[in-house]
């Protein structure tokens, strides 16, 4: 029973040399951030071709392409050539059928005149009303303005140019904000949500 007894204290010895030691850790709960990169582009949120409004020679490019503009900064001027004389005379017309009118008005309650001169008196005047209007947009439209802050991204015309109606001038894109576009594979597309943080 002795030697039981020592092979038994032998067999305890060996297995106390046998153990190795380890690294304990405790481990904690903590938010998990799976990340995934994607392919896209960028786009501006925003973009128009500004078209002739009138057909005229390009008088001056103020703003060329790369220039960040603001709303109603002048890109460029076309030459107005006769459209501030013919405004003039437009508004000398107006006047004259406002005269006009208004007589005919003044001899119709006086018994000297009839409707239909009325009438057509009114519609003389609004006639020039309206001629006149078209003229002074045409005389504006000769500054052409940023409709929205931005950059010019293309310039289609140069000092000289003649100008046919509907003729491309300028693109301006809106950089702020920029769009991205981006493509998700089927995997991924159920980890994004609507908020989620992105670089």
């Amino acid at each position: 029973s002795s030697a039981a007894s020592d092979v038994y204290k032998r067999q305890q010895i060996q297995q106390k040399e046998n153990i190795q030691s380890v690294l304990v850790d405790t481990i904690i709960q903590q938010p998990y951030t799976d990340s995934v990169i994607i392919n896209g582009r960028s786009q501006a949120s925003r973009s128009v071709t500004m078209k002739a409004e009138i057909s005229a020679q390009v008088k001056s490019i103020i703003k060329e392409k790369g220039t960040t503009v603001k709303t109603d900064d002048i890109i460029l001027t076309l030459k107005k050539d006769d459209r501030a004389l013919k405004v003039k005379e437009l508004n000398q017309r107006r006047r004259q059928k406002q005269i006009e009118y208004s007589a005919a008005l003044k001899l119709k309650k006086e018994g000297f005149n009839s409707n239909v001169r009325v009438a057509e008196a009114l519609a003389e005047l609004e006639a020039a009303k309206a001629s006149l209007e078209r003229a002074k947009l045409d005389l504006g439209n000769t500054e052409v303005k940023a409709p929205f802050d931005g950059v010019i991204d293309r310039q289609h015309v140069e000092i000289g140019d003649f100008l046919s109606l509907a003729q491309d001038m300028v693109k301006i894109v809106d950089l702020d904000p920029i769009e991205f576009e981006v493509f998700l594979s089927e995997n991924d597309i159920n980890g994004v949500r609507i908020g989620s943080t992105v670089s």
